[in-house]
């Protein structure tokens, strides 16, 4: 069997309302995500940052194994006034390709998949055809 192999990266920078906290939540698990501050300091509401990482995924684990939702993470700590993109995509010897988008606000997290959007295109393809 091969390794799957995946990526992730945010597709705009976006505020925390805690940096160091952030950080912290990250650090305790297991992840190959890193974070990066992009120097521009806010005031109370924190810095803006960035995410990404390879061999990373929106879930990772905790220190009892229990598996963690990086999008709900996230959601914890966004400042409610702005949002986050995340793309992440991976692979398997390039015989599966998959791929997601996630935007997540305070309020609500959304994403698609690469099935997904190929389904809905597929539709509309077939629908033009007919």
């Amino acid at each position: 069997m091969a390794n799957y192999n995946s990526f992730l990266v945010t597709q705009k920078t976006f505020r925390v309302t805690d940096v160091a906290a952030f950080r912290k939540a990250i650090e305790l698990l297991h992840t190959n995500i890193e974070i990066h501050e992009d120097g521009v300091r806010l005031g109370k509401l924190g810095g803006t940052i960035w995410i990404g990482g390879y061999d990373a995924d929106l879930h990772a684990w905790d220190q009892d194994n229990n598996e963690v939702d990086i999008a709900e993470l996230i959601q914890e700590h966004i400042d409610p006034r702005d949002y986050a993109v995340i793309q992440s995509v991976g692979y398997e010897k390039l015989r599966y390709v998959d791929g997601v988008v996630y935007v997540i606000s305070k309020e609500k997290i959304f994403f698609e998949n690469l099935d997904t959007v190929t389904e809905r295109l597929v539709e509309q393809v077939k629908r033009d055809l007919i």
